[in-house]
């Protein structure tokens, strides 16, 4: 989901026609593109902390109704929940990038969809799965412990962070050389 937000926070602009307002007021297009990608993060980190919370008071609620001890506290749980809140973070800033780069919200978001649920599967073909985008994200929260075809966690997150940085620069070169009308 957060993805899905940075996207639209940065082809909403284009596909909604205010983006040229925007640049009036703030004529250096690469500042603009930067303040939507610590927006992105923010509004991520925002996104996944709201569901966790909400989440974990409904496991405690329901769990109590059932009189099973809860271990919601424990050091793993906490793990996941920072885990998750961080790699909507940085899933919010490869969304802005990748939004500000295509332009085209509908086209953007159908794009990410597909890539998601269609070409990194494919990617396990070769072995490479764990270096795409939703791989290193999703090592963000586990941390290599579940599953062999994740990163561990430092390795995940340098990786996410590389494609944060990959893509911003690449969709603050994009919008630098646009004509906005």
């Amino acid at each position: 989901m957060a993805l899905i937000v940075g996207t639209v926070l940065a082809a909403g602009e284009f596909s909604h026609r205010t983006i040229a307002p925007t640049f009036l007021v703030a004529p250096a297009r690469g500042r603009v593109v930067t303040a939507k990608v610590v927006v992105g993060a923010v509004v991520g980190a925002a996104l996944a902390l709201g569901a966790a919370v909400f989440a974990w008071a409904l496991a405690a609620l329901l769990l109590s109704l059932r009189s099973v001890p809860l271990h919601l506290g424990s050091g793993e749980t906490l793990r996941v929940f920072g885990g998750t809140i961080l790699a909507a973070a940085v899933a919010g800033a490869i969304g802005v990038g990748f939004g500000a780069l295509t332009r085209r919200q509908t086209a953007a978001i159908v794009f990410t969809f597909v890539w998601l649920l269609v070409v990194e599967p494919l990617l396990a073909i070769a072995g490479v799965q764990r270096y795409a985008p939703g791989h290193a994200i999703a090592s963000v929260v586990e941390g290599g412990t579940s599953s062999s075809e994740l990163l561990s966690f430092g390795a995940g997150l340098a990786v996410s962070l590389a494609y944060v940085l990959a893509f911003a620069v690449v969709g603050a070169l994009a919008v630098k050389t646009v004509d906005v009308s």
